[in-house]
């Protein structure tokens, strides 16, 4: 149906003021449309497209709270029909036209706008479904002469994007392994934004995202570039950014050695388009209004010139004085000037149960700024202590020992690894453990095949080994029975221990072979079994 046209209040339609659109069409006829989305219809009625607008009604397991986002274009003469596909994801220009009153689609009654197309272009899912509030203004970055770039040994990370939407933040990033030797790894489940020193951001599971996000490799070889997204929660943006902190911190493990690498970016780096409030929904940031031009002499001229310069300068020691001061951390109270370092990094790599509580009590430290040492101090500690001929550390008996750890009131949330058997057998350092990680990392990873099975089975595993994890902890007796479950694959994996996998070809002969065993194992022949027993119950 079409409506009498009422002048709307908005210049332009686009995802933030849809809600107000979708409630009453008819008060926005010839109001120009800015939208991206999904088609979900390339065919309605009389030729129309139907689009699902992005960034409203996402991940929803309510069809009526998708469907109501919807948006009926009709096609122009000059319209691009080739691109005009079902599940293609689109951004689209035009005019809202009216409204249509349908029924169906599994949810009622809906009426839905409708519109001209002018223009139409094929964009990338990530986008569609979650179009960008905020991202970096790269020219506060030249200007002040930080650098997106950071190295850590053979780590080098260049962060290509940050983007703040309606359903996460999102970076995207470029790891290259500089070394010669030897892959790094990248920990996902490990990397976390925090804001504002305290509020802490998650990183999300790409299977939770739509859009088919380009998921970043987990392995790099040396001499490799991985590129990819990688999601975080949301977080608290508004348009007084300036007083704002986001400490990206990413984990990667070189030589056996977790480190994190840190970029610091400031609030006043970023440009702003809108935030999003529950109680008003979406809310542009107002422009700063532009100052009435004033005539000045040359003398003023030089003079107000002379003090901008002097401002750039001063905000250029500002920034830098405050980059330091953040990468500066004072030394921990309960650590012990008398006492040597190493005995603080000792207890941390060979005490599960220290490791928990300093990561419980001190989760904005490491372990090095929380002793007082460098990062490559700590490398160089670590791996004397993990060296055959490295000798115990005497433990004086006459010094105030730190706090010990505190019991846990709730089970801890592994971050990556192998979470289903580090439940099962009570820690990363359990023998079983350690055989699945040196199994993964010197045998399985150390081929192409090997790495792209991983690559793939990773993205499995991680969308349901939380959730088994945590239930475990939970329940004893689950635990126990996967506890057992987990015993025939274990003991067919030590099989690859008498053998020598140093082809493609044989990682994938004995990959498959292993594989079927376990099919044998676990389905066939309990199968054979079960039949066998009916056969005797029936005589």
């Amino acid at each position: 149906m079409i409506g009498l046209m009422v002048p709307s209040v908005y210049a332009d339609v686009t995802f933030m003021n849809f809600r107000d659109v979708q409630q009453n069409p008819d008060s926005f006829i010839g109001d120009s449309v800015n939208l991206t989305g999904k088609i979900t219809n390339n065919n309605f009625q009389d030729g129309g497209v139907v689009i699902e607008v992005g960034g409203l009604g996402i991940g929803s397991a309510d069809i009526s709270d998708r469907i109501k986002y919807q948006i009926l274009f009709e096609k122009s003469q000059n319209t691009n029909t080739g691109i005009l596909v079902k599940d293609n994801c689109v951004k689209v220009t035009g005019e809202i036209t009216g409204s249509i009153t349908v029924t169906g689609f599994g949810a009622g009654e809906f009426t839905f706008p409708t519109a001209e197309i002018f223009t139409v272009d094929l964009i990338d899912c990530i986008y569609g479904f979650y179009p960008v509030l905020g991202d970096l203004d790269y020219a506060w970055f030249d200007e002040n002469g930080v650098s997106l770039t950071e190295q850590n040994g053979v780590a080098k990370v260049t962060l290509k994007k940050m983007e703040f939407t309606t359903g996460h933040t999102r970076i995207f990033l470029d790891i290259e392994n500089t070394g010669s030797s030897g892959k790094i790894e990248f920990n996902e489940q490990n990397s976390v934004i925090i804001q504002n020193d305290q509020q802490q951001l998650t990183s999300i599971h790409t299977s939770m995202v739509r859009g088919y996000p380009e998921k970043i490799d987990s392995a790099i070889h040396p001499g490799a570039i991985t590129s990819g997204w990688i999601m975080f929660e949301i977080p608290i943006v508004s348009p007084f950014m300036a007083d704002r902190t986001f400490e990206i911190r990413l984990n990667i493990t070189d030589a056996g050695i977790d480190n994190d690498i840190i970029f610091l970016i400031h609030g006043n780096s970023f440009k702003l388009i809108g935030v999003y409030a529950e109680s008003k929904g979406f809310v542009s940031v107002p422009e700063v209004p532009a100052e009435p031009e004033v005539v000045v002499s040359e003398v003023q001229q030089a003079q107000a010139a002379a003090e901008a310069a002097e401002r750039v300068l001063q905000e250029k020691i500002e920034t830098e004085q405050f980059t330091a001061n953040m990468k500066q951390k004072s030394i921990l109270s309960f650590v012990d000037p008398e006492k040597d370092p190493s005995h603080y990094v000792k207890r941390y790599i060979t005490e599960e149960t220290y490791k928990d509580w300093f990561t419980e009590h001190f989760p904005d430290y490491t372990l090095y700024e929380g002793i007082g040492i460098t990062q490559e101090e700590y490398r160089n500690i670590v791996i004397e202590l993990t060296t055959p001929e490295s000798v115990a550390i005497p433990i004086e008996e006459t010094y105030t020992p730190e706090p010990e750890p505190e019991p846990e009131s709730e089970p801890r949330k592994s971050g990556g690894g192998c979470l289903i058997a580090t439940a099962a057998f009570g820690s990363e350092m359990a023998p079983q453990v350690q055989f699945l990680r040196e199994l993964r990392d010197n045998t399985v990873l150390s081929t192409q095949s090997g790495t792209t099975f991983m690559t793939g089975f990773n993205q499995f595993y991680y969308s349901f080994s939380p959730y088994v994890a945590d239930y475990e902890r939970e329940n004893p007796v689950f635990k126990e029975a996967v506890k057992v479950t987990l015993t025939p694959l274990l003991t067919s994996l030590t099989l690859l221990n008498y053998v020598d996998v140093d082809t493609e070809e044989e990682m994938l002969g004995y990959g498959i072979g292993i594989i079927l065993l376990n099919i044998g194992m676990y389905f066939v022949a309990p199968a054979i079994l079960v039949i066998s027993i009916k056969n005797k119950l029936k005589k």
